[in-house]
């Protein structure tokens, strides 16, 4: 079956996030991995462009700045230790480190700081090499953090590291609410569009009800590790 346009997978729940919008099977219940030529859309990374980066949307002044260049056209030149800050609290999972060299070693290590200078373990670390110059680091369970440090020998050969964020699963889900104010339908809260303009049609609005809700009913269990709410103008 087909999917709207910029929507593709089975049971069309993935939006496209593609640099350009080049996804190759947008619009079909197909797999939406990025045109040759292309990669994911600023802030976006891992299969299929779905998950957010922490780096490129939360980073501070004090994270060097060719670990998130857009596009990725610079890489360390020397640093023993890269330190990537961000500036909140955030509950970290994994991250995904490209490499300029196809004969990297995979030797990292990560230490999980909180802002006061405290350190968090990271548990069970473990590797997943996706190609010759793309790297994942997984860590189980996760644990919240501001700060990670990353050393080991493999760090000369670092270009850019992407932190986790999460996947939205509340995309295309099934959603409810009391009543619409005009054409605010209550998908419009899991459409993906974070335009905040009213008048764009991407955000859902009650008529004017005491009691309000909005209700959101998943196809399957997820473990939420973080909750982002987009309000309109």
């Amino acid at each position: 079956p087909s999917c709207k346009f910029d929507w593709f997978a089975s049971e069309c729940r993935y939006r496209c996030h593609c640099f350009n919008n080049t996804c190759n099977a947008r619009g079909q219940s197909a797999n939406g991995e990025c045109t040759a030529a292309s990669y994911c859309d600023k802030g976006w990374f891992g299969p299929s462009c779905q998950y957010v980066d922490l780096v490129t949307t939360n980073t501070t002044e004090s994270t060097p700045d060719w670990i998130y260049d857009f596009p990725d056209t610079r890489c360390n030149l020397g640093l023993e230790t890269v330190t990537v800050s961000l500036n909140d609290t955030f509950y970290f999972t994994w991250l995904r480190l490209h490499i300029n060299s196809s004969g990297f070693s995979q030797d990292f290590k990560l230490q999980l700081m909180f802002a006061n200078g405290s350190s968090v373990e990271c548990g069970n670390m473990y590797t997943s090499k996706i190609n010759d110059t793309i790297l994942d680091i997984h860590c189980q369970p996760g644990a919240f953090f501001q700060q990670i440090n990353i050393t080991g020998a493999g760090v000369k050969y670092l270009c850019s590291v992407y932190i986790s964020g999460g996947r939205n699963v509340a995309l295309g889900q099934e959603t409810a609410q009391i009543s619409n104010y005009k054409n605010t339908d209550s998908t419009y809260a899991v459409d993906g569009d974070t335009n905040p303009d009213f008048a764009g049609e991407s955000c859902t609005h009650t008529n004017g009800d005491q009691n309000p809700y909005w209700n959101l009913t998943f196809a399957l269990a997820h473990q939420v590790q973080r909750y982002v709410i987009y309000n309109r103008n």
